[in-house]
């Protein structure tokens, strides 16, 4: 399987609704660095147990997981993954000026995806003989 070249998210336009998914992603979301995988794979996960939440994230692409039921009897959850760097930074980026809580971990991805894009391009460049 390739894996996409550019950014697949579809972000909605409305700055409202922005506002609305950085609160998610403050209150309800994880913006994590995998270290298991690659030292540069960052993610952004939002965990609820609102079916109509994690329909409303899904629009904008990403992929939805059921968690396990809790043998407790507890609600049934789902979790949003946003995984694609680019589509991280892309997130990250649209909805920075309205996120409080996790803004500073915000930053540390997006600066440390932008200067992973730095590396790649010189990378690029000496492979061609720019």
């Amino acid at each position: 399987m390739t894996r996409p070249k550019e950014v697949t998210l579809r972000l909605p336009s409305r700055k409202t609704d922005l506002a609305y998914l950085a609160g998610i992603v403050d209150g309800e979301g994880c913006i994590s660095r995998l270290k298991r995988r690659r030292p540069r794979r960052w993610t952004v996960t939002v965990g609820s147990t609102s079916p109509e939440l994690i329909l409303w994230l899904a629009e904008f692409g990403g992929t939805v997981h059921e968690l396990k039921m809790n043998p407790l009897g507890k609600k049934q959850g789902w979790q949003w993954n946003v995984v694609s760097w680019r589509d991280v930074r892309y997130l990250l980026v649209a909805i920075l000026p309205y996120m409080k809580i996790k803004r500073e971990a915000a930053l540390n991805a997006v600066e440390e995806i932008n200067e992973w894009l730095v590396d790649m391009d010189s990378q690029t460049r000496m492979e061609i003989g720019n």
